[in-house]
């Protein structure tokens, strides 16, 4: 049988280079992809450690840049693919108020339009039996969202119903796409917000930048997630909003069929009561 293919964008550092290299650790063939070409083949160094095949696609691919590469080695793999896009800009930090709004409309352009040109080109090359993931924190699979960063927050939401709006398009003949919300895993985006003027970044956000810096991530349950997506029938959740930190293999096997039957659990929907406002599929 031919190996996996696992396909991480934005691989240089944070959740990309940990699921690069969880990848390589179970012998998946591996392609990562950034813009930061010397981390991309210190990673590419370490992946192959692990004996196995590594691929390296330097560039913006948010810009458009490298694309035809990406769906050329996606299609190309006769066995099965899983797609992660991790990339993401942060965006200006502050106050909405007096946030420079050419600045914020480029890191949402950045995010989303971005974004949508690496999904696009990655599905239509993809089989129907493989898996595309985005990830989408900022607070979209929590209980709330974090102040002073509404570029990235506004960003992720519209990623997130963005999954779910092309999941209902490509149906039961396209991959299976789907969200996921890591969690506090230790980002770029805390980098950010600690490097900002306290003033500008306010207590709130610096407070829980500061509490999930101090914190040990245990990346284990993402991993056991995304071990579980790529062994089982993913089509139940295509289009759903996963949160790594509550969703377990086991609670997901025992949902699938509300799951897939349901037109609210792990959406981004306003619920009443028993009532949904959204149509039934």
């Amino acid at each position: 049988m031919t190996e996996r293919l696992t396909v991480v964008i934005g691989a240089s550092r944070g959740i990309g280079r940990h699921l690069a290299t969880v990848a390589a650790s179970k012998g998946h063939t591996v392609l990562i992809a950034a813009r930061n070409g010397n981390e991309l083949e210190l990673l590419a160094d370490e992946l192959m450690g692990f004996e196995v095949p590594v691929s390296v696609l330097v560039g913006d691919l948010l810009a458009g840049e490298g694309l035809d590469q990406l769906a050329a080695e996606i299609r190309s793999h006769e066995g099965p693919v899983g797609v992660y896009v991790t990339a993401a800009t942060i965006g200006p930090v502050g106050p909405f108020l007096s946030m420079d709004l050419d600045a914020w409309s480029a890191a949402l352009v950045a995010n989303v339009a971005g974004t949508a040109r690496v999904l696009q080109a990655s599905l239509a090359a993809m089989k129907k039996t493989d898996i595309a993931v985005l990830f989408a924190g900022g607070g979209v699979g929590g209980p709330r969202t974090q102040p002073r960063v509404s570029s990235y927050t506004t960003s992720k939401a519209a990623l997130a119903n963005l999954v779910e709006v092309v999941a209902r398009e490509l149906g039961e003949d396209g991959a299976a796409l789907m969200a996921i919300a890591p969690g506090a895993f230790p980002t770029g985006f805390n980098d950010a917000v600690l490097a900002t003027d306290p003033e500008i970044a306010g207590e709130e956000l610096l407070t829980d930048v500061t509490k999930n810096n101090a914190k040990e991530f245990d990346a284990s349950r993402l991993d056991a997630l995304i071990e579980y997506l790529e062994h089982v029938d993913c089509r139940p959740l295509a289009g759903r909003i996963l949160s790594a930190r509550w969703e377990t293999p086991d609670a997901l096997e025992e949902s699938r069929e509300d799951i897939r039957t349901s037109v609210d659990m792990f959406r981004l929907r306003r619920v009443d009561g028993d009532v949904v406002t959204a149509r039934s599929w």
